[in-house]
């Protein structure tokens, strides 16, 4: 959708995302379970059944145990990032494209570039992280571009959207939508 605003398109790839997800419910709405679960789809011995339910868990465990470790890794990466120093037109553009979200501003020298990490609308303390060698280089006007990018997707909602996402690969691994 090259045409649509960034907003825009974030709204439509929100709305596939929720409709491929319910779409796992479906079948169990408007009946009793054990109506719906007794629909037969296909014969299998009960022994693949349990194959399929095993396989299920053991992908469901492994992405569960890849979102613990991103969500480590994050943690370690915001607590080793270093805060930069606040002049008065960094702290006066923080304010102005942060309109109501706290945010720290720090850099690093472990990522490639500007990322927010946190989650925005409840305040835990989302931080935008720019790249170490970025920084010495922009000028004032370019950094509130950054910041301003940045910000938005938490305006968004992109954390929230995203963690959505991780947490329905644990649930549905084995679906390939």
């Amino acid at each position: 959708f090259p045409r649509l605003s960034a907003a825009a398109r974030s709204a439509v790839w929100l709305s596939v995302f929720t409709l491929l997800t319910g779409l796992q419910i479906v079948p169990f709405l408007g009946r009793p379970v054990a109506e719906a679960v007794s629909i037969p789809v296909a014969h299998l011995d009960m022994r693949w059944s349990y194959a399929i339910l095993g396989l299920w868990a053991m992908l469901s465990l492994a992405r569960a145990v890849q979102l613990g470790i991103g969500v480590a890794h994050l943690r370690r990466l915001v607590a080793r990032a270093v805060e930069v120093e606040a002049s008065v037109e960094l702290q006066a553009a923080i304010s102005d494209v942060a309109r109501g979200i706290r945010v720290r501003v720090c850099t690093s020298d472990e990522i490639a570039r500007p990322s927010v990490i946190g989650f925005g609308l409840i305040g835990l303390g989302p931080t935008v992280l720019l790249p170490q060698e970025l920084v010495g280089s922009l000028t004032p006007a370019e950094l509130r571009q950054i910041l301003t990018h940045e910000i938005e997707h938490l305006r968004r909602a992109d954390d929230w959207t995203n963690l959505l996402q991780k947490i329905a690969l644990v649930v549905f691994p084995l679906n390939p939508a």
